[in-house]
C-alpha cells in the first residue's frame, strides 16, 4: 500500500488540536493553592467541571481566532492572486495583438515567489477558448517558462489532486511530451484519473493512443464504457475501428438510444472508402 501525505486542511487541525492541549495544561493552575481539589469526591467532580469550563472557554477563544486568522490568510491570498493575474493578463493581449514573441516571453516571466503557479493559471484558462496561431504561441510560452516539463513532474507527485490537475492541465496544453507519462497511468491510477487521462489523450488527438483505451476498457467497471465511447468520439473517424470493437464488445452495457446513434454512425463511418 502506497502512503500519500496528508492534506494542508489534516495538518491545519492537527496543529489547533496539539495546541489547544498544550494551553489546557495550565488550568490547573488556574485553582487557588487553598482549594483542595483532592478532597471529598463531591468537590472532585466540581473540580473536573470547572477545569473542562475552563477547557472549552480556550478551546473555542483559540478555534474563533484560528479560523479568523485562516480565513483572512485566504482572503490576502485570494486578492494577491488576483491582482497578479492582472499583471500577466497583458500577456494575453499581446499574443491576441500578435506582438513579437520576445515581448510576449518578458511579459509572462516570473517575478516573484509563487509567480509561475499563477502564469500557468492564466495561460490554462486562456488555451481553452483560444485556437489557431495564438494557441501554439501559448503552447510555447508553456514549454519556455517549464510549465509543461513541470506538470509531467507532477503526474509522480504522492498528491492525487496535484497529479490529476496536471493531467488535465497537460491535456489542454496539448503537450505531446506528455503522451507516454499518461499511457503509463492507465495501469496505475484510479479509475477517475484514467478518465482524466483518457481525456487528456483525446485533445492531444495522437491516434497512437487509441490501442490503449481498448486495452484500459478491460480494467474499468462497466458502467465507465459509455463514458470512454463519448471521450474516444473525439479523436474523430480514426477511433471509429475501435469504437466500434469496444461498443461490440460490451453491447450490454450502453444504453439503448446511445447505442443505435453510435451503430448507427459507425456503421455509416466503416463503409467508407478511406476508413
Amino acid at each position: 500500500m502506497n502512503w500519500k501525505p496528508r492534506s494542508n486542511l489534516f495538518w491545519h487541525r492537527l496543529a489547533a488540536l496539539g495546541f489547544l492541549l498544550l494551553i489546557s495544561l495550565p488550568a490547573y493552575a488556574q485553582f487557588p493553592p487553598e482549594v483542595d481539589i483532592h478532597g471529598s469526591s463531591m468537590r472532585s467532580s466540581l473540580m473536573f467541571v470547572i477545569y473542562l469550563c475552563f477547557l472549552l472557554f480556550w478551546g473555542v477563544v483559540l478555534l474563533a481566532i484560528y479560523v479568523f486568522a485562516l480565513k483572512t490568510y485566504y482572503r490576502m491570498r485570494r486578492a494577491y492572486r488576483e491582482q497578479r493575474k492582472k499583471h500577466f493578463q497583458q500577456g494575453i493581449e499581446l499574443v491576441l495583438m500578435e506582438e513579437p514573441f520576445d515581448a510576449i516571453m518578458k511579459a509572462f516571466e516570473p517575478q516573484r515567489p509563487g509567480d509561475l503557479d499563477i502564469v500557468q493559471e492564466v495561460i490554462l484558462d486562456s488555451m481553452r477558448f483560444i485556437t489557431g496561431p495564438p494557441f501554439e504561441i501559448m503552447k510555447k510560452v508553456s514549454h519556455r517558462l517549464g510549465i509543461i516539463d513541470r506538470n509531467i513532474s507532477f503526474l509522480g507527485s504522492f498528491d492525487r489532486h496535484k497529479r490529476a490537475h496536471a493531467v488535465e492541465t497537460l491535456g489542454v496544453m496539448q503537450a505531446t511530451q506528455a503522451i507516454i507519462p499518461l499511457l503509463e497511468m492507465l495501469s496505475t491510477e484510479t479509475n477517475d484519473i484514467k478518465l482524466v487521462a483518457l481525456r487528456s489523450l483525446a485533445i492531444i488527438k495522437d491516434p497512437r493512443a487509441l490501442p490503449y483505451f481498448h486495452h484500459t476498457a478491460k480494467n474499468l467497471p462497466p458502467p465507465l464504457l459509455p463514458r470512454l465511447a463519448s471521450i474516444m468520439l473525439e479523436f474523430g473517424p480514426a477511433a471509429h475501428p475501435h469504437l466500434h470493437k469496444l461498443v461490440t464488445a460490451h453491447r450490454s452495457v450502453f444504453p439503448q438510444l446511445m447505442l443505435e446513434e453510435l451503430l448507427r454512425e459507425l456503421a455509416t463511418d466503416l463503409k467508407r472508402p478511406d476508413l
